[in-house]
């Protein structure tokens, strides 16, 4: 049912028939025995959980509207009419008149019984609720709401495209700002800040729609819905490759308009598709708010051209629910599976639906990846959100990864995937080089291992496709899109990485992102385009020669699509080395698109490498493979070696000392076996004596005691760390409990003044 707030209302328009009263009660719910507002109603709880009230009606044959009124609300208290959920409760201290449309046929001839009660999470505050009477007319003509018809039309052809309606208002947020006193202490206060707020939406019919607060889905770019009179910007998009259509409407009551929007495609994607390689549904994920019908929708909405779809431990196809929805050809999909363990969550695709998903119960990271790979048909696995803690460790710190080399410190001698997804639109890092400098560590270690993007979207307010990679195609039409020859794409690493911008580069006018290029001499002629759409910015570009900076540009703002176009020389070099253009800017805020995490985060464009043979021997040579071979040939002493490496970049320097710690670490581990043999040797010496009964018992102790060993650096680092969480933990639980106490105490004040 469509439900909607507003605060205590006036009494309803003239000509109204009386309403059906219900109750004039009002009634205590919720498990405290004395309660702050008993002289409102009464002291003792009429039950803890819930009220139901029984009243006489007749069926209805149109659309009525259910009054109550409602206060001390800080859960979500559900609503019910005759077992069905009609809403929930709006969240307040002060009491409020309430609003639910009630739907055709929605009372019964006889006995109704209207139930307050039951909160969505469990948990249990005291309320107090009643008040009720249903009214005879529908909710729009009674509350006396606009109607707001929209189509949304490209600029060119003029068709209606499937997009996204946001919906908002101003409202008055108060904000903590840090701020120095006049002695230069920092302190805090707070502040009153203008912020657009997404508003409720009543929709009559939802068919071809996805509705959230103050957001709408639409398939043929076709929506309309009701509103309380007032002042409201509304937005129209399609995702990352189009502009923003913006209106200001100004409604009165009963007011009818209509809203003709007209958005244009701004970016340039020609000879790429737009990816989103981690897509979720509740329906087989388990979680979020977005079931199959709605997901297919959204797809379409945010302009995705290639979807993977990539439910938790199931195979998911979108086929048959786009035919059923009627967007069968909007886009190509690709059945994939999150494979969710215990130390990562994988994508592997394209995969055999009929097949039985891997075994997610691996903790070997090595098994694991081969149970993938034998998964009928999969080609591309990606580790995902590898920085995203998993319990109390990420995936890349469960294997030790380090990002200066590429190596796992836990011994792994091969990760064995495809990708690393560098930018998640769902959690996305503070630090905006973390798995930057983790991709360039492996690619230095040898791994053609290719960066991706991707939503991670669970819900309608995650927004599909906002991270997204460009996979290289001979095919612009999603309807005739090659699998295979995007497969082909994925592993030769002809991607760009897109979250708010789309970099590309070529080299020397001709070599473009994946290929490996011999160094046509002295200096590479980079050529770098970021583009954007107007709603955009770009300030920074950079590049990277074997994850080094090399080179730089500062960007202004700018609304054009082309936010940066320059060719950038630099010194080509003596070695091999992976070429990767980046480009950053500020977070998007806008109601329309904002960043998870707001305006600490970021916009980011990235390049997957292009190969430059500097040694021109023919073929690629990373700086692991370099610093092996110096290795080799000066012997692991830094003072040997360190002429030759005088002549390769640092990517070259710390891989070969990572070589010498994994030779030390090496002798050392069997200086350590051979340490604790002995070690044993002596103790099995000291113990030795004639005497059975001294012996049995010298052999009881044994049998009880532990292995001999010794505490190592780790082990002691270990210990210290987890006595550093414990102190941590119980800090955060005795503040979390004040705070508690603080609230709980702040709303026993508000009760009693109401």
């Amino acid at each position: 049912m469509t439900f909607l707030w507003l605060a205590l209302a006036a009494s309803s328009a003239a000509g109204e028939s009386p309403p059906l009263k219900i109750t004039d009660q009002l009634y205590h719910v919720g498990d405290n025995d004395r309660p702050e507002w008993k002289d409102i109603t009464s002291i003792q709880p009429t039950h803890k959980s819930k009220v139901e009230i029984e009243f006489d009606s007749k069926e209805n044959e149109r659309k009525l509207v259910l009054e109550i009124q409602a206060g001390g609300v800080s859960e979500d208290w559900k609503v019910r009419l005759n077992d069905k959920e009609i809403g929930v409760l709006k969240k307040g201290e002060d009491l409020t008149a309430q609003y639910f449309e009630l739907q055709r046929n929605a009372l019964r001839n006889g006995k109704n019984k209207l139930t307050v009660g039951e909160t969505r999470d469990g948990n249990i505050d005291d309320i107090y609720v009643g008040k009720a009477a249903i009214h005879d007319r529908p909710l729009r003509d009674f509350l006396g709401h606009a109607r707001v018809n929209v189509l949304v039309r490209d600029a060119e052809s003029g068709d209606g495209l499937p997009s996204r309606i946001t919906v908002t208002k101003l409202v008055d947020k108060k904000e903590k700002e840090k701020y120095k006193d006049e002695d230069g202490k920092e302190r805090e206060r707070e502040v009153t800040k203008k912020a657009e707020e997404l508003v409720d939406l009543t929709i009559d019919d939802k068919k071809d729609l996805v509705v959230r607060k103050g957001i709408l889905y639409t398939r043929k770019g076709q929506a309309s819905f009701d509103i309380p009179a007032g002042e409201y910007m509304l937005y129209a998009t399609r995702g990352f490759e189009y502009g923003v259509h913006k209106e200001r409407l100004k409604l009165e009551k009963r007011d009818e308009r209509a809203v003709d929007c007209m958005i244009r495609r701004e970016v340039d994607t020609t000879g790429y598709l737009a990816a989103d390689t981690h897509i979720h549904t509740k329906t087989h994920s388990g979680h979020g708010d977005i079931d199959m019908e709605e997901r297919v929708i959204t797809i379409a909405g945010e302009g995705v051209e290639l979807a993977v779809a990539t439910d938790h431990n199931h195979h998911t196809d979108y086929v048959p629910t786009m035919e059923k929805v009627g967007i069968k050809d909007a886009y190509a999909t690709i059945v994939g599976n999150e494979v969710t363990t215990s130390i990562g969550h994988f994508n592997a695709f394209p995969i055999d639906k009929k097949s039985d998903p891997p075994n997610a119960d691996h903790s070997d990271w090595v098994r694991l990846v081969q149970e993938m790979r034998k998964a009928s048909g999969v080609r591309v696995v990606i580790v995902n959100h590898p920085r995203r803690s998993l319990g109390r460790q990420n995936a890349f710190e469960m294997i030790q990864l380090n990002p200066l080399t590429g190596e796992s410190h836990s011994g792994i001698e091969s990760l064995g995937i495809d990708a690393v997804e560098i930018l998640n639109g769902k959690t996305l890092e503070d630090d905006r080089m973390l798995t930057l400098n983790d991709w360039f560590g492996l690619l230095n270690r040898g791994y053609r291992m290719k960066a991706v993007a991707a939503s991670d979207s669970h819900a309608v307010n995650e927004i599909v496709g906002q991270a997204r990679t460009y996979v290289a195609s001979s095919i612009d039409d999603p309807r005739k899109i090659r699998i295979d020859e995007v497969c082909d794409s994925f592993l030769a690493g002809k991607l760009l990485v897109s979250l708010g911008l789309l970099t590309n580069m070529r080299v020397d006018g001709k070599h473009q992102v994946g290929d490996f290029i011999e160094a046509p001499g002295d200096e590479l002629a980079v050529e770098i385009k970021v583009q954007g759409p107007s709603w955009t910015r770009a300030n920074r570009v950079a590049l990277y020669l074997n994850g080094i900076e090399v080179a730089s540009r500062e960007v202004p703002p700018s609304e054009e699509s082309v936010k940066f176009f320059e060719e950038i020389r630099i010194r080509t070099p003596d070695h091999d080395a992976h070429l990767i253009a980046v480009a950053t800017g500020p977070a998007i805020t806008a109601p329309f698109w904002p960043i998870a995490g707001g305006e600490k985060k970021y916009v980011m464009g990235s390049t997957n490498p292009i190969w430059i043979d500097g040694d021109r021997d023919g073929k690629f040579t990373c700086a692991f493979e370099y610093a092996s071979d110096l290795a080799a040939r000066c012997g692991l002493s830094g003072r040997s070696a360190e002429k030759s490496l005088a002549n390769y970049d640092r990517a070259v320097a710390v891989q070969f000392a990572s070589i010498a710690r994994a030779r030390i670490e090496m002798e050392a581990q069997e200086a350590y076996r051979k340490i604790m043999a002995e070690a044993d040797r002596k103790l099995d010496e000291l113990l030795l004596v004639k005497d059975p009964a001294v012996a049995k018992s010298f052999k009881e102790y044994l049998n009880e005691a532990p292995d001999l060993d010794v505490r190592t650096r780790s082990d002691e680092k270990e210990r210290m760390a987890r006595l550093k969480k414990e102190d941590e933990d119980s800090r955060k639980k005795r503040k979390d409990a004040a705070e508690k106490k603080r609230k709980e105490e702040d709303s026993k004040r508000k009760k009693r003044r109401v």
